[in-house]
């Protein structure tokens, strides 16, 4: 039996990823990435963690399930997307 190319066989495995980084310690590698609070959501040793649970750093609300769900209806025609760069007109159509 011939086995499937290299390639194929790592689709398979599922994603690799390096856990560490030329940064990894600057983020917070070593402690196992901290959250930080609102005020250092954005800064260095606590970035990765912050991003990592926003929902636990960041208020939100609840928003109550609807007694009758809604069919979302889909629109007669598409909407025409067009743009201007450097003087040409520019649409999503080919």
């Amino acid at each position: 039996m011939q086995r499937p190319p290299a390639w194929q066989d790592e689709r398979r495995r599922g994603p690799r990823f390096v856990s560490g980084g030329s940064d990894a310690g600057d983020h917070g590698a070593c402690l196992g990435y901290p959250k930080g609070e609102r005020s250092s959501f954005l800064r260095v040793p606590s970035l990765v963690g912050s991003h990592s649970h926003p929902d636990e750093l960041f208020e939100g609300r609840t928003i109550a399930k609807a007694a009758t769900p809604s069919r979302p209806a889909r629109s007669a025609s598409e909407p025409a997307i067009s743009w201007k760069f450097k003087g040409e007109a520019l649409t999503l159509d080919v």
